[in-house]
């Protein structure tokens, strides 16, 4: 059983950022730290903070040691090149790293044609890694004819140079261990700016409202570390195929007569140590996505509270660019 403990400070969990950056650690470290057991809760200090679980004592140079090991040269690994090694661009073998770095930007990095989708699907039939990735990228399914479905974790289109997969590259080829450090233990202060927005809009603070934004602040505003931590979660929310379009794990879905259908992402916190396998399996439960979640029978299942943010689009004519907005916590059902 996990008997040391390591606070993560920096990750505060209603922040939907600092959530999947948890949750990234956890995945990255199940797989690198096989003998430790490791496990995640959240403590209540008053806003939720994640604490780590291991076999044996692991301090704050370890844990940065362990994550920038894994983290090197990863923007090489499959699932950051799919468009990258797309037939209709340049090769990852071949490309020089100009060449790879206009591609991404070219490209409209925040979608798959069928063609490439199905080249990656006979490529992740037989590798475990490749099938996570790609099943949480995206389905078959699509509301546009020559499109491939979306994962709604997807913020990017590649509209004003920015994309989603592109972004990925960049923040796992330019993070630093330093810049995991200032997210994990330090209070965020929003500093970090590349000058080709390397981010994943999943925090309020990261929506640059265009050029406008951009103008005024070349730098950015986003939280680098949090960032690339973030991206390892993804394949644990699946995207789904129903009949008529891609929906996606962790997220609830609100349609009114005469509006655009609303998305809003959900996810639990816990006080007790839970594995990575737990944690998969709960955000699937339906009560995370309800809109008025019965909390006697979440707490069975270990569950204290849930927030959500919703995914809110800017532009009427591309409402698959956007940013999520502030995690608020959900309130319960009211029993009569």
């Amino acid at each position: 059983m996990s008997q040391y403990t390591l606070e993560l400070p920096g990750l505060l969990g209603n922040k939907m950022l600092g959530f999947m950056a948890a949750l990234g650690i956890l995945r990255t470290l199940t797989r690198i730290w096989p003998d430790e057991d490791v496990k995640l809760s959240w403590k209540a200090d008053p806003i939720p903070v994640p604490v780590l679980h291991t076999n044996s004592p692991k301090h704050k140079d370890a844990l940065l040691e362990a994550l920038g090991e894994a983290f090197e040269g990863s923007h090489k690994d499959w699932q950051f090149n799919l468009l990258i090694d797309d037939p209709k661009g340049p090769t990852g073998k071949n490309a020089t790293e100009k060449e790879k770095s206009e591609y991404i930007r070219e490209k409209n990095a925040g979608k798959f044609d069928f063609e490439t989708f199905h080249k990656f699907s006979q490529e992740a039939l037989t590798n475990t890694a490749k099938s996570e990735w790609l099943t949480a990228l995206g389905s078959e399914i699509s509301t546009k004819p020559d499109e491939a479905g979306n994962t709604l974790l997807r913020t990017m289109t590649g509209g004003s140079g920015q994309n989603f997969i592109g972004s990925l590259y960049g923040l796992a080829k330019h993070t630093t261990e330093e810049n995991l450090e200032q997210s994990i233990f330090h209070p965020w202060t929003y500093q970090d700016g590349l000058s080709k927005r390397f981010y994943l809009k999943w925090d309020p603070m990261e929506d640059n409202q265009g050029a406008y934004k951009m103008a005024n602040d070349p730098k950015g505003r986003y939280e680098q570390g949090a960032n690339r931590l973030a991206l390892e979660a993804i394949p644990l929310f699946t995207a789904i195929p129903t009949h008529t379009k891609t929906e996606t794990v962790g997220f609830r879905l609100k349609k009114e007569r005469g509006k655009r259908l609303e998305a809003y992402f959900c996810w639990p916190i816990w006080s007790e140590p839970m594995s990575l396998r737990v944690i998969k399996a709960i955000t699937r439960l339906p009560e995370i996505v309800s809109f008025t979640p019965d909390y006697d029978k979440l707490k069975l299942r270990g569950v204290d509270m849930i927030y959500s943010a919703k995914r809110c689009s800017f532009n009427d004519k591309n409402p698959g660019s956007c940013v999520f907005s502030a995690g608020v916590p959900v309130s319960p059902a009211v029993n009569d």
